[in-house]
Order: structure tokens, then C-alpha cells, then sequence
């Protein structure tokens, strides 16, 4: 019995320090941790998976790495919260990028533009409901659009204390372009 406890007991530092020194080949996205973006890929055939990778990887080591021989000419390095959908056009690999989804975003807790979102995806933040959700819409729809995030403490029912926890889920994207993410 006190032999099987010791080896219980050392099996963790074994682990732990082996572990560590291992120079194994683990997949760029074989594990989320703080360091890593999360990038949507959706195949031909609809699919999706999504996959966390390192930053600075290319859309082409992403694609490589899935196994596509074929990948689309244009190169370009990911950013977090990216959706890729990959298809083939008369034989042809094409690529689009857009925005992964606010739903998928916030429940990966990921912030998500407030000049974006709809109702459900407001209501799905902490602290705010539907009558809050609405609210926000209601100003967003006649400012045009969000400068700042301070500019919701304008809207009933939310100062400073509230902002603070809201600004953990909302962001406001300045940013132009194709890729604009």
C-alpha cells in the first residue's frame, strides 16, 4: 500500500517535468490557451470546425496543416475571430474571410462589435436584457453608429460601474477594409 502511494504521488512530477521537455509536434491548433486566436474554417461541403492557432499564422499554414493540397494564392496572417470558408469553383480552391458569428464569439469570450450586433446577441451579454438590448438599439439606429463605448453610458440604465463589466464583451470596430477584423 505505501508503495502504490508513493508512485501515485511521483506520477505527477514525472508528468509534469517530462511533459514540459517533450519536443513533440503537436498541430498548430491543437489546444485553446490564452496566446492562441480562434479561427472558423467552413469546407466545401458546409462543415465547420474551429481551430486555435498561434499568432501570425498564414492562412496557407492554417490550410496545409488541414491537410488542403490545394490552397488559394493570396496568403495573408489571421486574426483572431476569423471565419475562412474554402470552396471550389470549376476546379479552382477560392477563399472568403468574413467575421465569425457574435454568438460564436461571446461563448468563446470574445468581444463583439456593438455597431454589429442584433437583439439576441445583446441580450446573450451579462447585464443586459431585453429591455436594455433594445435601448441600445434604439440609440445605435440614431447616432448612425458607436465612436466610443463611453458613448453608452448616455442610455438608461448604464454608468460607469455597468460600462466597466459591458467593455469585457463589446468593442467598436474602426478598422476598413476587405478583411476589417
Amino acid at each position: 500500500m505505501a508503495a502504490v502511494s508513493v508512485i501515485l504521488a511521483v506520477i505527477p512530477f514525472f508528468c509534469y517535468f517530462y511533459t514540459d521537455r517533450m519536443d513533440s509536434e503537436y498541430p498548430l491548433f491543437s489546444s485553446f490557451d490564452s496566446e492562441k486566436i480562434a479561427i472558423e474554417v467552413i469546407d466545401k461541403e458546409g462543415k465547420s470546425g474551429l481551430f486555435f492557432v498561434r499568432p501570425g499564422t498564414t492562412a496557407r499554414q492554417l490550410l496545409a496543416s488541414l491537410g488542403s493540397r490545394r490552397v488559394p494564392g493570396e496568403d495573408y496572417k489571421l486574426q483572431n475571430a476569423m471565419k475562412i470558408h474554402l470552396d471550389f469553383k470549376n476546379d479552382h480552391p477560392t477563399l472568403s474571410v468574413g467575421k465569425m458569428d457574435a454568438v460564436k464569439r461571446l461563448s468563446l469570450g470574445l468581444p463583439v462589435d456593438v455597431n454589429q450586433v442584433g437583439k439576441n446577441e445583446l441580450i446573450l451579454i451579462p447585464g443586459i436584457g431585453e429591455k436594455l438590448a433594445g435601448h441600445i438599439l434604439e440609440y445605435r439606429s440614431r447616432v448612425a453608429r458607436f465612436k466610443t463605448l463611453e458613448q453608452l453610458m448616455e442610455i438608461k440604465g448604464i454608468k460607469e460601474k455597468k460600462l466597466a463589466k459591458l467593455k469585457r464583451y463589446l468593442y467598436i470596430d474602426n478598422k476598413t477594409g476587405v478583411k476589417g477584423l
